[in-house]
């Protein structure tokens, strides 16, 4: 909000509002860019949803009294801050669990929000009732031992629908039940029973020319073929490839295009399985069954960056009573586990960390990103820092001098070797793509980065000046 503008950014359009006032009247409201500021499209008049899933009614009196009501001798310090904040409406996390507090008279289900015309439909009904009484199962656990323990009151346990609910909502309703096997279905009325006719797509395992024939004798019978790659480039990379062997395609990021009979249509989607549907002649393939199955792998874990001789920590459960630990600003000490400590009447916890001398610093959970994990070589070698000293801090000058001259020495180096020539190879041919194709694995997006940079190095006139590195386990020697 600025002068006589508004900014609405809600999920209900795809750009964000401008909403501009004259006084107390709106004057103009038009969807634009946020980088460009260019107006898009103008708007007599929008709908603009609330941002959360929950809003407190006008009066919470009501809902406070009956909360105060279940509370008891052993009901933690949270119910009754959660209590206040619902009596100054305030927002906070869980908020939900005490809705039918304030809404006890009401349906809250989202078969309310429906629309009477709403077409339903459940994805394999046998996991949709095991999935539900799973739910109900951990559900009440948690809530049994949250009740033992005060961090729950009574009339939580009522908080979730039952598998009966569910059913006598969609009773009526338009409903569309897939089902593996086709056997009766309990608790419903099937009035129609539809067989869908589906096939798997054979593996190419690389072979372009099986792959290419294929293609060809599916287009010559009339299919619609919808060609998906992982990722744009390689879409485009396919949709070239079938051009070079005289199939003619359309290359597309548009998913709502209507494919003619005999078109092929190349465009990237994550789809893990490539099907057909013999009784409409319509087929997807996929990197899945171009490249052999082996090809698709498992996705790379995303790696965590590591500072020498320390790792971060995400969560305390990282570590063991006993490791050593690193604070940026205190040094090396010893974790020797958690402990709640009341400050001001504030009950927080706090990681113990012991020093030299036997000092201790309670570093606040919340505060845990300034604590790394000690990794570095022998730990029985481990020497404690003493709070107070400058043994630390002397430390890491030493250390950063150390670095400032190795980066001298560095900066010196590359530039004697960027003056360097080097041989210039040529650009990638179709000979090449195609033994490309035949790499049984996925590459992970780090592994093409470093495909992509190694060869524009190659192909320049400079000497290459490159290391490839990685973590083990992470594809190097593939």
């Amino acid at each position: 909000m600025r002068g006589g503008i508004i900014d609405v950014f809600t999920l209900m359009y795809n750009f964000p509002l401008r909403l501009e006032f004259f006084d107390d009247e709106i004057d103009s409201i038009r969807e634009f860019d946020i980088y460009s500021q260019k107006s898009i499209d103008k708007f007599k008049s929008v709908t603009i949803t609330p941002s959360r899933d929950f809003i407190y009614p006008d009066d919470v009196g009501g809902a406070v009294e009956k909360i105060r009501a279940e509370v008891n001798d052993i009901t933690d310090s949270d119910v009754f801050r959660n209590m206040e904040k619902i009596g100054a409406k305030e927002y906070f996390d869980g908020l939900e669990n005490y809705i039918d507090y304030m809404y006890d008279g009401e349906d809250k289900s989202l078969f309310e929000y429906l629309a009477d015309d709403a077409l339903i439909f459940i994805d394999d009904i046998s996991r949709y009732k095991e999935r539900f009484k799973n739910i109900h199962s951990e559900f009440k656990d948690k809530y049994m031992l949250n009740l033992e323990r005060g961090l729950a009151i009574r009339g939580q346990g009522k908080l979730l629908y039952s598998l009966s609910d569910s059913i006598y909502w969609m009773g009526d309703r338009k409903l569309i039940v897939n089902s593996l096997l086709n056997k009766p279905v309990n608790d419903m009325n099937i009035q129609h029973d539809f067989n869908i006719d589906t096939r798997e797509v054979p593996s190419y395992s690389g072979r372009i020319d099986m792959f290419v024939e294929d293609v060809k004798r599916l287009r010559h019978a009339g299919y619609k073929l919808v060609i998906a790659a992982a990722t744009n480039d390689r879409a485009k990379k396919l949709s070239n490839m079938l051009n070079d062997n005289d199939i003619d395609n359309i290359y597309t990021s548009k998913r709502d295009l209507e494919i003619r009979t005999s078109q092929v249509v190349v465009l990237a989607a994550n789809i893990g399985q490539g099907f057909q549907y013999p009784s409409i002649k319509f087929q997807v393939i996929t990197d899945r069954e171009m490249l052999g199955a082996n090809k698709q792998g498992k996705k790379s874990k995303a790696k965590k960056k590591a500072k020498a001789n320390s790792s971060k920590i995400d969560s305390f459960l990282d570590l063991k009573i006993g490791d050593y630990v690193v604070h940026e600003n205190s040094g090396v000490g010893k974790y020797t586990g958690i402990e709640q400590i009341s400050v001001n009447n504030i009950k927080r916890d706090y990681l113990k960390v012991v020093y030299q001398g036997g000092d201790n610093l309670y570093v606040p959970i919340d505060q845990m990103d300034k604590v790394q994990k000690y990794i570095g070589g022998d730990v029985e070698r481990v020497k404690l820092n003493k709070l107070g000293s400058q043994d630390w801090s002397k430390a890491k000058r030493k250390v950063k001098k150390e670095i400032e001259d190795m980066t001298k020495e560095l900066i010196d180096l590359y530039a004697k070797r960027e003056a360097r020539k080097g041989y210039r190879f040529s650009k990638d041919t179709l000979w090449q793509a195609e033994f490309e194709e035949k790499f049984p694995f996925q590459e992970t997006d780090d592994q093409l980065k470093a495909i992509k940079d190694a060869k524009r190095d190659m192909e320049s006139g400079k000497a290459m000046d490159r290391l490839i590195c990685g973590d083990v386990g992470y594809g190097k020697l593939k």
